[in-house]
C-alpha cells in the first residue's frame, strides 16, 4: 500500500526517543575526492531531472564493460552504489540489420515491441530480483530515453533499493546477455537507530537519498500519520531548517502488516531533488529530537 504522507509522528513513542543512537555501525566507504573536471553524468542528470549533480559526479563509475552475442552488444555505461541503493545506465546496440529492425520495431503508438520480449532485469546471482524505483518513461522495471538513442542503440537506466549488502555482484540482463555489476559502495551512508517502547526507527541517509524504516508492535490502524513537514526537518550548516517535502522526490510509503507477529512495518525510499554538497546539512530533527547526520549523535530536543 502506497501513501503520499510520511508516517510518522508515532506519538507518544517518537517523542520519547532514546538519547543514545547506534554509533557502532560498520565502517563506511569514503568518497574519493572528486576531480575539478569530473564530467557530468547523464545517468544522474536523468535521475535528478537536470538539477545540479556535482556532489555525486566524481563518485560515478564509468566501466564501459560489454558483452555480445553476434546480434546485440550490452554495455554498462555508468553506475553508483551506496549501502542500500544502486543506480545504473546501459546501452543495447544492434550489431546486424536484422537485430536493428528488431530493436526499433514499433507500432503506431511508437511502442517498442523489443522490450516486451527482452525485458531488462537486475538480479542477484541466485536469480532473485531487487526492489525497484522506476525513473523516466518506463517499460516494465526500467526507464528508457529515446532522446539518447542512436541509429543502432537504445539507452536505459535503472534504480534499485534495499540491497543485500554482502558484496555479492548483481547481474544486469537483457535477453540472453548478462553483465556483472559490482556492489562495493561508492559513497558513504550514515545510519541512525532509535528504540523506544514498542517502536524501532532506523534512518539510512547519503547524498542520493534516504531510507526510513519504522516497526511498531501494534495493529496498523493504531499508527498515527503526519505529513512530512510536520515530522522531519533537516538543518543546514547555516542553521536554517528544510522540510522533508522541500528536499525529497517523494514516492510514498510501503506498509506491510504481519498479523502473526502483531507488528506493523512501514518503509519509504526517497531521493533528494538535488544531491546535497558535503557538509550542506548537519542534523536531522525527527519527532522533536535532533540527531547529527555525521554520526547519529543525539543533540537534544527541538521545539518549534
Amino acid at each position: 500500500m502506497f501513501k503520499r504522507k510520511l508516517l510518522p509522528l508515532l506519538l507518544p513513542a517518537l517523542l520519547c526517543l532514546l538519547a543514545a543512537c547506534g554509533a557502532e555501525d560498520a565502517p563506511k566507504q569514503e568518497n574519493e575526492p572528486a576531480p575539478d573536471n569530473a564530467p557530468e553524468s547523464r545517468l544522474l542528470s536523468e535521475v535528478f531531472r537536470g538539477n545540479d549533480t556535482s556532489a555525486l559526479n566524481g563518485a560515478v563509475q564509468r566501466p564501459g564493460t560489454s558483452v555480445e552475442n553476434g546480434e546485440f552488444r550490452l554495455t554498462l555505461e555508468e553506475y553508483l552504489v551506496s549501502d542500500f541503493q544502486i543506480m545504473l545506465s546501459f546501452t543495447l546496440e544492434a550489431l546486424t540489420d536484422e537485430a536493428k529492425a528488431e530493436l526499433f520495431q514499433a507500432d503506431e503508438n511508437d511502442h517498442y515491441y523489443f522490450w516486451d520480449t527482452h525485458e531488462a532485469t537486475l538480479t542477484y546471482q541466485d536469480g532473485s530480483e531487487l526492489e525497484n524505483r522506476i525513473t523516466g518513461s518506463s517499460r516494465n522495471s526500467y526507464g528508457d530515453y529515446s532522446q539518447y538513442a542512436t541509429e543502432t542503440a537504445q539507452y536505459s537506466t535503472m534504480e534499485r533499493y534495499n540491497l543485500k549488502m554482502d558484496g555479492t555482484p548483481l547481474l544486469l540482463t537483457v535477453g540472453d546477455l548478462s553483465l556483472e555489476v559490482p556492489t562495493t559502495p561508492n559513497i558513504p551512508t550514515t545510519s541512525i537507530d532509535v528504540e523506544q517502547d514498542d517502536v524501532l526507527l532506523r534512518l539510512d541517509w547519503n547524498a542520493i537519498g534516504v531510507v526510513l524504516n519504522c516497526i511498531k508492535n501494534t495493529d496498523e490502524n493504531d499508527v498515527t500519520e503526519k505529513t512530512q513537514n510536520e515530522v522531519i526537518f533537516f538543518r543546514t550548516a547555516e542553521g536554517d531548517l528544510k522540510t522533508y517535502n522541500e528536499l525529497f522526490d517523494i514516492w510514498g510509503w510501503s506498509s506491510v502488516h504481519n498479523s502473526s507477529l502483531g507488528k506493523t512495518s512501514l518503509r519509504r525510499n526517497d531521493i533528494f531533488k538535488q544531491p546535497p554538497q558535503e557538509g550542506e546539512f548537519t542534523s536531522i530533527i525527527i519527532g522533536g529530537k535532533e540527531f547529527s547526520l555525521s554520526d547519529g549523535e543525539y543533540l537534544g530536543d527541538y521545539t518549534k
